[in-house]
């Protein structure tokens, strides 16, 4: 006999309903729109709910499909190290300095090839970033480490 993933999926699942139950507590409390802005909180308040619709199939499904897996656990913890890493060197080294070593970790992680993985993780972030930053006016985090013309 094989053994499902019932408790994990469960856990998701539960996980993802507490997220959406304060994604809505949190939105309620922003203050009113102006007339012309529209509804600020639609936004949210959708992603919640396919947060909902996304837990109520995880735990339907739970068990039902792949065998659990074992033997993840390092690709697990040098992900969760990577975001934690990506989250202390996110003001400091800019989307683009943080960004590139957060994604090699990750693919890399995920089993990816590592000239894959150093291509991808360093042209995504300088992509991003152009897109974003240059192309829509979007604020994106600099880092502090490199000097800004005129600042």
């Amino acid at each position: 006999m094989v053994a499902r993933r019932r408790a994990p999926d469960y856990a998701a699942a539960g996980i993802l309903v507490m997220l959406a139950v304060v994604i809505v507590w949190e939105s309620t409390r922003w203050p009113a729109a102006a007339a012309f802005a529209g509804n600020p909180t639609l936004v949210p308040h959708s992603l919640a709910v396919l947060m909902v619709v996304t837990a109520i199939a995880i735990a339907w499904f739970a068990g039902a499909g792949m065998p659990a897996e074992r033997g993840h656990a390092a690709g697990a913890l040098l992900a969760i190290g990577a975001t934690a890493a990506l989250a202390a060197l996110l003001p400091v080294l800019g989307v683009i300095g943080a960004g590139i070593p957060y994604l090699f970790a990750l693919q890399r992680a995920c089993g990816a090839p590592g000239r894959v993985s150093a291509i991808s993780a360093f042209v995504t972030p300088i992509a991003l970033y152009a897109v974003f930053a240059k192309g829509l006016n979007v604020p994106l985090p600099i880092g502090s480490l490199w000097p800004m013309p005129g600042g």
